[in-house]
């Protein structure tokens, strides 16, 4: 049985903050990751960036104002700056977990640009704070270059920046490449470097990729089977933080839209992860995706806890299929007490007085599983051989 692919997105609680911070986080986040290593996945790591990268934004800015000479670092610089830093450490404290464990597998960071949209919505109506705080000639400047602020406080301002929507990671078959070699992989970092497509070259972009979402990207363009979003808690509730909260824990993607519908997740919190997860089962089949948090991430793995949200459409054909044909498959006697019988005997000379036909008694579980695939397939509008076709 081939190894199942785990895409695991880290938000800040696995990183810290300042720089000794982080190098204590990463170690107990090296721990969570080795111990799906150790249940026979392929992992690659995504995290979040916006401690990091808000760091680099001001210390490269005031460092401009300082010397003339240098230049303002714009943002996809200081994105790919965050993606190194982090990934180092990240990547040296899972080596070293993994070692002390008696395992020994290459981890590797990967520099990760991500397409986004120039005439996305997104950057008509900014939403991420960045950088740090500006006077108010300081901020008519920034206006000036065509950059958006905003008021933080009276008479403090910051760069606020637009969130597009991921289209296509660019690294992607390097990434893949990795990890169908057994390396863990870590790769779209902070959402990615936003890039935009100019003729054959990538122009990086001021703005911030979602890191939910870039999440939810690379597993889908990996075809994982699962996308796991380690945040602050164990189980999403509904009814945050009031007397009637209540916890999830396996939900369909039906029951996801309709919570997104009844508002019951936080824009820029919750929501995004949600919305990411939803969307990543219902672009594949036999997908999953969990959210809990770092303490629970093996027990979420393994469906002990967490909230899981499957696509449970996808099952429903195979038990109507069933249920449909019930009455022709006990008229020819091919139901028996462990399943479907092998197959059904048409010979005439082989078959006993007044028989049409005669089940063949045997059962191979090869067989009993192309049987349902074959049902499957033909009430979900031919999939399989659609994935197939794709994936030669």
């Amino acid at each position: 049985m081939s190894e199942k692919t785990v895409v695991v997105a880290l938000g800040h609680k696995a990183l810290g903050t300042t720089l000794p911070e982080q190098k204590l986080a990463t170690r107990e986040t090296a721990k969570a990751i080795a111990d799906l290593v150790e249940e026979g996945t392929r992992v690659v790591i995504s995290h979040s960036n916006g401690p990091q990268v808000g760091m680099i934004h001001t210390a490269m800015n005031e460092f401009g104002k300082a010397h003339p000479d240098y230049t303002f670092a714009p943002m996809s610089v200081c994105s790919a700056m965050s993606q190194g830093y982090i990934g180092y450490d990240l990547q040296n404290a899972i080596r070293a977990e993994l070692i002390s464990r008696g395992i020994y597998k290459p981890v590797a960071t990967i520099l990760t640009q991500v397409v986004i949209d120039p005439y996305d919505d997104a950057f008509g109506e900014p939403e991420k704070v960045i950088g740090r705080v500006l006077n108010a000639e300081e901020a008519e400047a920034e206006e000036d270059k065509g950059n958006f602020v905003t008021e933080t406080a009276p008479g403090e301002y910051r760069r606020i920046l637009a969130a597009p929507k991921p289209q296509r990671i660019v690294e992607i078959e390097t990434v893949r490449a990795l990890t169908d070699a057994g390396q863990i992989v870590i790769a779209a970092g902070g959402g990615g470097i936003p890039v935009m497509e100019q003729g054959i070259d990538l122009h990086g972009a001021s703005a911030i990729i979602e890191k939910d979402f870039a999440s939810g990207l690379l597993a889908e363009e990996l075809n994982a089977d699962t996308l796991m979003i380690l945040t602050s808690v164990e189980k999403v509730s509904l009814n945050h933080n009031t007397d009637q909260e209540s916890y999830l824990d396996t939900i369909s993607t039906e029951d996801a839209k309709k919570y997104i519908a009844d508002d019951q997740f936080a824009a820029g919190s919750m929501l995004p992860k949600i919305e990411a997860g939803v969307s990543f089962v219902e672009k594949g089949t036999g997908r999953r995706t969990i959210i809990t948090d770092m303490a629970h991430a093996k027990d979420g793995y393994c469906e002990k806890t967490g909230t899981d949200k499957k696509e449970v459409q996808r099952w429903i054909p195979i038990v109507a299929a069933i249920r449909k044909t019930k009455g022709k498959v006990e008229e020819q006697e091919m139901l028996g007490r462990y399943g479907f019988y092998e197959s059904i005997d048409y010979t005439p000379e082989r078959l006993r007085k007044n028989r049409k036909s005669e089940p063949v008694k045997n059962y191979m579980a090869h067989h009993q599983a192309l049987i349902l695939l074959s049902i499957n397939n033909l009430f979900n509008n031919k999939f399989f051989q659609k994935r197939f076709m794709k994936n030669p």
